[in-house]
C-alpha cells in the first residue's frame, strides 16, 4: 500500500469573513460555530 500526502490547511480561529467567496457552505458553517475545521487544497 502506498500512501500519497495531500496538501491540507486547518482553519481555526478565523472568521466566516476571511473565507474565499467560493468556500463550501459547511465550511462556513463549522467556523461559526467556533470549531476547527480541515480541507484540503486542491493541487495544482
Amino acid at each position: 500500500m502506498v500512501l500519497k500526502l495531500e496538501a491540507h490547511d486547518l482553519l481555526w480561529g478565523m472568521t466566516v469573513d476571511c473565507l474565499a467567496d467560493d468556500a463550501p457552505h459547511w465550511v462556513r458553517e463549522v467556523l461559526q460555530r467556533g470549531d476547527p475545521v480541515v480541507v484540503r487544497r486542491a493541487i495544482t
